[in-house]
C-alpha cells in the first residue's frame, strides 16, 4: 500500500512538475523565436511536408508536417493569458494551406490567420524547443540534434564496452539502424523517444544495482512511462519502454520464465500508468485550470486512434512490417541473427547439450505486435514513423540469441 501510494504521489508531482515547468518556459519572449522561424522558411519551401532523405525508402519519410506545428506552436501567437496559452498550445492556422505551408506563409509576415489550439497532448519538447529558437534556426537545431544523437549513442557503446558486455553492442547498432537514424536525427517530431530511450539506458548502465538495491525499479519505469506521455505526440513510444526493459533484463540476475514474465507485466503495467496517467493529468489540469472539458476531445481522439474500420489488424502489423523490412536492415539483421545461431549451434554440438535460456526476450519481442492490435487506426495510417515500434522485436530477439551465445561460451570456459 505505501509503495502504491508513492507512484502516485511521483505521478502527481509530475503532473504539477510538468504544468510549472511549461508556464515558464511559455513566459518567455516570442520576438527572437519568431525572426527563426522566419529563417527556417527556406528549408520548408524546398522540402514540403514529407521529404525523403533516401529516394524509393518511405522508411526514411520526414514528418515536416507536425514539425512544422512543434515550431509554429512555439510563438504561441494566441492574445490570451500565460494559463490559457500553455494548456491550449495555440498556433496558427491559414485556410487551405498544409503546417509546412503555414510555416512558410508565417515566416514572411503574412497576417491572414486563425489561431487553432492542440490541447490534447503536453508538448513537453517546447522545453527545450523554445530555448534553442532564441539562439536558433530550424536548420541549426537539426545539426546540434544530429551531433546530441551521434554522441549518445557512442556513449551508450563505451558504457557497455566498459561493462564488459561487448557481444552486446551488436544487437543495440542493429537496434539503432532500425530506427533509420538519419530521419530520426532530422525530425524533431522522431527525436523524443529516441532521447527518452537511450537516457533510460544510460540511467540504467550507470545506476542499476542502486535502483534494484533500493526498491526503484518501479520508479524507474514509471518515470519512463510518464516522460514518454510529456514529451511525445505519440510517435513510437513503446521503444521507450521496451528497449529499456530488455536492458534490464540483460543486467539483472537470471530467475525463472515465469517469475520473469511477472516482471514484464508488472512493469508494463506500472509504465502504462505513467504514460496514461500523466496524459490524463493534462486532461484534467487543463479542465480546471479554464473550466472547460479538454478530457472529451483527448477521449474521442483516444477511440479514433484505436479504431479499425477500413482495414483488419493483421492489415496493420503486416504494414508495419514491410516498412521495418524494406531497408537493409532486414540483410543486417538476418545476417547478424544466421551467425549468431550458427555460434550457438556449433556450442551446442560440442556441449552435446541444447542449451537455450533467457527466454523472457521472446516475451518482449511479442510486445510491438500487441501494440498494434490495440492501437490499429493510428498504426496503420501513421505505419511509416510506427514501424520504429518494431525496434523492440529486433531487439529482444538479437539479445536472447546474444545472451545464450555467450552463456554457451562461459559453460565451455566452465568444462577447462
Amino acid at each position: 500500500m505505501k509503495k502504491t501510494f508513492r507512484l502516485f504521489l511521483i505521478l502527481f508531482l509530475g503532473i504539477l512538475g510538468g504544468t510549472l515547468s511549461l508556464l515558464i518556459v511559455n513566459a518567455l519572449p516570442n520576438e527572437k523565436m519568431q525572426m527563426h522561424i522566419s529563417e527556417s522558411v527556406s528549408v520548408m519551401e524546398a522540402e514540403g511536408d514529407y521529404p525523403m532523405p533516401i529516394t524509393g525508402y518511405i522508411s526514411s519519410r520526414l514528418d515536416n508536417f507536425t514539425d512544422s506545428i512543434m515550431l509554429v506552436s512555439a510563438t504561441n501567437k494566441a492574445d490570451t493569458g500565460l494559463i490559457d496559452r500553455t494548456i491550449n498550445m495555440y498556433r496558427v492556422c491559414y485556410n487551405n494551406k498544409r503546417p509546412s505551408e503555414e510555416l512558410v506563409a508565417y515566416g514572411k509576415g503574412d497576417t491572414n490567420y486563425s489561431v487553432v489550439s492542440y490541447s490534447r497532448y503536453w508538448h513537453g519538447y517546447q522545453l527545450f524547443l523554445k530555448p534553442l529558437l532564441l539562439f536558433c534556426n530550424y536548420q541549426e537545431i537539426r545539426y546540434i540534434n544530429m551531433y546530441i544523437q551521434i554522441l549518445m549513442i557512442a556513449f551508450v557503446i563505451a558504457v557497455i564496452w566498459k561493462k564488459n558486455m561487448k557481444l552486446y553492442v551488436v544487437p543495440y547498432l542493429v537496434m539503432i539502424c532500425s530506427l533509420m537514424p538519419v530521419s530520426v536525427a532530422l525530425s524533431l517530431q522522431f527525436s523524443a523517444i529516441f532521447y527518452l530511450m537511450n537516457i533510460a539506458i544510460i540511467v540504467l548502465l550507470i545506476w542499476f544495482d542502486a535502483i534494484e538495491a533500493g526498491g526503484n525499479t518501479s520508479v524507474f519505469f514509471l518515470s519512463v512511462g510518464m516522460a514518454t506521455s510529456f514529451f511525445d505526440l505519440l510517435t513510437y513510444p513503446l521503444a521507450a519502454f521496451g528497449i529499456p526493459l530488455i536492458v534490464y533484463f540483460m543486467l539483472k540476475k537470471k530467475t525463472t520464465l515465469l517469475d520473469d514474465a511477472l516482471k514484464i507485466i508488472q512493469y508494463g503495467f506500472i509504465w502504462v500508468i505513467g504514460y496514461g496517467g500523466m496524459w490524463a493529468g493534462k486532461w484534467i489540469v487543463g479542465s480546471l485550470l479554464l473550466r472547460k472539458n479538454i478530457i472529451n476531445d483527448a477521449v474521442m481522439a483516444i477511440l479514433n486512434r484505436t479504431s479499425s474500420e477500413d482495414f483488419t489488424r493483421k492489415d496493420v502489423i503486416l504494414t508495419n512490417l514491410s516498412t521495418m523490412f524494406e531497408t537493409p536492415i532486414k540483410g543486417i539483421f538476418l545476417i547478424v541473427g544466421f551467425i549468431l545461431v550458427v555460434c550457438l549451434i556449433i556450442k551446442m554440438v560440442k556441449h552435446r547439450k541444447l542449451y537455450l535460456k533467457s527466454f523472457h526476450y521472446l516475451l518482449i519481442a511479442v510486445m510491438p505486435f500487441v501494440w498494434y492490435m490495440v492501437m490499429a487506426n493510428h498504426s496503420y495510417v501513421h505505419f511509416w514513423f510506427t514501424y520504429r515500434n518494431l525496434s523492440v522485436f529486433i531487439f529482444a530477439i538479437l539479445m536472447w540469441l546474444c545472451e545464450n551465445v555467450e552463456d554457451s561460451f562461459s559453460l565451455q570456459h566452465s568444462n577447462f
